[in-house]
């Protein structure tokens, strides 16, 4: 990994419409994306409810999936639901920051929980 970089960035295949790739390192992705697999990723993607991104929260690097609930609440959960103690819940009231890289694109879409 390059100094000052958070993941080492692969290239993605051709004919991809990702922008960059990534090596997963946590089982938070499957079954979609299996641990030690690699992350294909859209930069700058609008993100919406249900969207699987690459986020910077709370001082992590984490793949999660994205859901803002009627309150503004910001949810990223992790896709496998069997680690469902990995989801943070940022509240609107605490402003707290979040930076999303990219979003994952998948073959298929994946569900909210």
């Amino acid at each position: 990994m390059e100094p000052g970089k958070l993941w080492t960035e692969y290239a993605p295949p051709e004919g991809s419409a990702a922008d960059f790739a990534v090596r997963v390192e946590g089982h938070e992705l499957e079954p979609y994306v299996e641990s030690g697999g690699i992350a294909l990723l859209e930069r700058g993607a609008q993100i919406k409810d249900g969207d699987v991104g690459l986020f910077f929260a709370r001082g992590q690097l984490l793949f999660r999936q994205y859901c803002e609930d009627w309150a503004g609440n910001v949810h990223l959960l992790a896709v496998n639901r069997k680690l469902s103690e990995l989801d943070l819940m940022l509240p609107r009231s605490r402003n707290e920051p979040v930076c999303c890289f990219g979003k994952l694109i998948t073959e298929k879409e994946i569900p909210l929980p």
